[in-house]
């Protein structure tokens, strides 16, 4: 009775701290999970604690995640760990004594017994680099032994996530749903004649492990460095935005990351043709003190005035709950942007974030519901839930405001410099086009490249 109850609550904060944390939240091929069937969730794994509030959010549920057994060593997160329901699973390389994952996996079978969701990342770690890593076999045994168990309908569920700038607050992610592997109507694929079903048959489990790093390869991010992946994120943003009709539109990540992945596997001359392009269209800019934003598609009186119109109409009409949203929650935000800052790992950047998130947030509401004048459950229970929902108001209209502000900078901008923007679109036209090219270049249904590290699966 009270796991039903705590799972709510981790879904409901998990939406709390991603409309906190982020600007947008997408999620592409959210139909291709399975209703009543037990899930085993794979996803790659670039954000730390980051990544697992994505996956409550497009599950819209908490999974039993299994995680790496050293994140037990830190004592004081022991008790969320619990909360959450995360068991630990030892790796090769954390083993002192050579603990056994059976009652790890036993408890992950016990889940999908039942038709729920299980996670993990089969990595096997969080990582800053932006491809996926070497995949270990635990999700496949995991999946065998469960369907030996007696789990029927078992489906695999790969996830990729792609992060706009994991490094920054209010940044925008992506997460993509690939497709699912059916581990009854695939199953003599894996599982040959005559051999045990179970985890122990080292032969399917290589197999379902290649078959699974192959299926998370396609909706996760596959760079060779984080300089290329921000060359060709920002190449395909501009290419996307010419079709865009208002000047704060942005390109959403589920069209801008399959273009960029794209340009990932074009010929190194034409990807080199891009990058030059771009720098030469970004040091224009620059010397314009213009943003492409501004450039494309532009700014029209009407809309200029319609958007600030809108914007006086939403400070104005908000402002009894953005107002103290702002104030009340100006301290705990800026303590945890200062954490971030002061992270230098950048892998760590998003878990620091999000565990000073958890204290510095409710303790600040705490403060203020004891220190109020509030009596009554009901009126408690309503000032808990105005607390984090004027914060999140309050960011909102705050964006709005810059957003209206910086666009009518950009144009100023744009009418100052009107004699000199004729070279600097056709610099832009020039730049679209080495795009394009090197898309077509990519064959139709090319396999993703392979990494340094694919295909070496390990326990």
């Amino acid at each position: 009775m009270v796991r039903p109850i705590l799972d709510r609550f981790f879904v409901l904060l998990a939406l709390v701290i991603l409309r906190a944390f982020f600007r947008a939240v997408e999620v592409a091929g959210r139909e291709r999970i399975p209703k009543g069937r037990p899930v085993l969730i794979v996803a790659n794994h670039f954000n730390g604690f980051v990544d697992p509030v994505i996956l409550v959010h497009v599950f819209g549920r908490v999974p039993r995640f299994l995680a790496k057994s050293t994140l037990w060593n830190v004592r004081i997160a022991r008790p969320l760990y619990a909360l959450a329901g995360m068991v630990p699973v030892h790796r090769p390389e954390d083993r002192r004594d050579r603990e056994s994952n059976e009652s790890a996996f036993a408890a992950a079978h016990r889940v999908m017994l039942r038709r729920g969701h299980v996670a993990i990342f089969p990595e096997g770690t969080t990582h800053d680099v932006p491809a996926l890593a070497r995949i270990r076999t635990g999700a496949a045994r995991i999946a065998l032994g469960a369907r030996a168990a007696g789990a029927e309908q078992l489906v695999i569920v790969p996830v990729g996530l792609a992060f706009d700038d994991k490094l920054a607050l209010r940044s925008r992610v992506l997460a993509r749903v690939g497709a699912p592997i059916d581990l009854d109507t695939e199953f003599e694929t894996f599982v040959a004649r005559g051999e045990p079903e179970g985890e122990d048959n080292e032969a399917a489990v290589r197999r379902l492990t290649t078959e699974i790093e192959a299926r998370l390869r396609e909706v996760s991010p596959e760079y060779r460095d984080a300089r290329e992946a921000r060359v060709l994120a920002r190449a395909a943003e501009i290419a996307h935005r010419t079709g865009l009709r208002r000047h704060h539109a942005q390109v959403p990540l589920a069209e801008q990351e399959p273009l960029a992945q794209r340009l990932a596997y074009a010929p190194p001359a034409a990807r080199q043709e891009l990058t030059d392009a771009l720098a030469r269209y970004h040091l224009d800019l620059d010397l314009l003190g213009l943003r492409d934003h501004q450039l494309v598609p532009g700014y029209t009186p009407r809309q200029l005035l319609a958007d600030f119109l809108w914007t006086a109409a939403v400070v104005a009409l908000l402002a009894p709950l953005w107002i103290p949203g702002f104030l009340l929650n100006f301290v705990p935000y800026q303590v945890v942007s200062a954490a971030g800052r002061a992270t230098r790992n950048p892998v760590m950047k998003g878990s620091v974030r999000f565990f000073v998130a958890l204290a510095a947030f409710p303790l600040v509401w705490t403060a203020v519901i004891v220190t109020s004048d509030v009596d009554g459950w009901l009126p408690t229970l309503g000032l808990v839930v105005l607390l984090p929902l004027s914060g999140i108001v309050a960011v909102g209209v705050l964006e709005r405001i810059v957003r209206a502000f910086r666009a009518w900078r950009g144009w100023q901008a744009l009418r100052d410099r009107r004699a000199l923007l004729g070279d600097l679109l056709e610099e832009r036209r020039r730049l679209v086009t080495a795009v394009e090219d090197a898309a077509a270049q990519v064959p139709p249904g090319v396999e993703r490249r392979p990494s340094a590290r694919a295909g070496q699966a390990t326990g």
